[in-house]
């Protein structure tokens, strides 16, 4: 992976990272340093197939992802699993978040950002 993707997914030098799952084969860029704990991650991204993995995400985390600066949603293009940048940015709502862009991560997968809505803002833009 080029650090075309890492300017894509806001990674800066000095940032740390969080892969979830951190088993998952895609590489996110060279030279990225990865952070063990979400807590101390300044740019998380999500690898997800499912909506369901989106709740684990969003269930578990979204506290810790929200003290990131970046967060990311990874998932196949064209089809190829059941979520998708309308499905996501529909999810995230429910947990008053927001997505905000959409980048190309691959050939194959595509990323969506998302943070969290500031206080008073509605969930649609």
């Amino acid at each position: 992976m080029s650090t075309d993707i890492a300017k894509k997914l806001q990674i800066k030098p000095d940032s740390t990272t969080w892969k979830w799952p951190p088993e998952h084969p895609e590489p996110i860029a060279e030279d990225v340093t990865f952070a063990e704990d979400l807590g101390s991650a300044d740019v998380a991204v999500a690898f997800v197939d499912t909506s369901a993995q989106v709740d684990e995400v969003m269930t578990a985390h979204r506290g810790a992802l929200a003290a990131t600066r970046v967060v990311w949603f990874v998932y196949a293009k064209g089809g190829a699993s059941s979520v998708n940048r309308d499905t996501l940015w529909k999810q995230v709502a429910a947990y008053g978040w927001k997505a905000v862009a959409n980048v190309s991560y691959s050939d194959a997968l595509s990323a969506v950002r998302v943070r969290p809505l500031k206080p008073g803002e509605p969930t649609a833009a």
